[in-house]
């Protein structure tokens, strides 16, 4: 995917005072939180990182992501590798047979507790209950077929549609189209009339406005892991997961991940961290950047 021209970050520090003047009294904390994580997005103010292409030795600073759920550039990445990491095991075959026959003979069983099983010609031996019970038991044993083929378009697109609503923000980078200091133009879909593309365009501290109230309140989650995943007891048990299957923790850092995503602009090959850097560090190797 392309790098958009316009980005919500650079609204945010366009018109950001101004919008803040006006409606700061009516700003929560999960809103004023947001609002300053997209403004410090990959800026020397988060901090950042020294990559260096391990070929021809290009090097270049990367300033950190704010890694906030509402910011439109953190999440889009986010999306990209949630496909790409779900992409070579999405529904396999073998767990979905079993789960079709539990759901399957858990309708049986449901069935005939309400009396609506069929007892007349060849069912009629089912009517005792434990001729039943040899049936489930048999289907039990039995090594179930299920019929799956792949969805129109490759399992890919199902994933990239999946994906726009674990990921989703109020409105992508992408759809933004053009911003003249005061005015931003942005697409939208009109579903009222055939979902067609059309262009809207606002004042910038009335687009700004219409964004935040789209900012998700403190425990709202899109998704919740269960199980030794869950919050609560997800660092104590990925740490007795380790030891009992003698993996060690992965290496890669946030800042790693980040500076392997993108590549040499002269060679093209991977960029690796070489260096991270505080804010406060960056400020000194380079004062100027403190407008940021």
């Amino acid at each position: 995917m392309s790098r958009p021209t316009l980005e919500m970050a650079d609204l945010v520090r366009a018109q950001g005072d101004r919008f803040l003047d006006r409606y700061r009294s009516s700003f929560s904390f999960q809103q004023l939180k947001a609002f300053c994580a997209i403004r410090n997005c990959r800026t020397a103010a988060l901090g950042g990182h020294l990559d260096s292409c391990s070929r021809c030795g290009y090097q270049a600073i990367s300033y950190n992501s704010c890694r906030d759920r509402h910011c439109p550039k953190c999440q889009t990445q986010a999306r990209q590798r949630w496909v790409s990491a779900q992409a070579d095991f999405f529904l396999p075959i073998s767990v979905l047979r079993k789960v079709f026959r539990g759901k399957f003979i858990a309708g049986l069983k449901r069935l005939r507790q309400l009396g609506k099983l069929c007892r007349s010609g060849p069912a009629a031996l089912f009517a005792d209950p434990k001729q039943f019970a040899k049936l489930l038991r048999r289907l039990h044993l039995r090594r179930w077929v299920v019929y799956a083929k792949a969805p129109f378009g490759g399992q890919l697109r199902v994933l990239r549609y999946l994906g726009r609503y674990t990921h989703r923000v109020a409105i992508s980078n992408h759809r933004l189209l053009a911003f003249d200091g005061e005015r931003v133009s942005f697409q939208w879909k009109d579903y009222a009339h055939g979902s067609t593309q059309k262009v809207m365009t606002l004042a910038a501290t009335e687009f700004l406005r219409r964004f935040f109230l789209h900012i998700l309140p403190k425990g709202f989650v899109r998704i919740r892991s269960f199980g030794f995943l869950a919050n609560r007891f997800r660092t104590q048990s990925l740490v007795l997961c380790r030891q009992l299957l003698a993996v060690s923790p992965p290496e890669l850092t946030a800042n790693r991940e980040q500076a392997a995503n993108w590549h040499c602009p002269r060679c093209g090959a991977r960029m690796e961290v070489r260096q991270s850097f505080t804010a406060a560090e960056l400020l000194r190797r380079c004062p100027i950047l403190d407008s940021s």
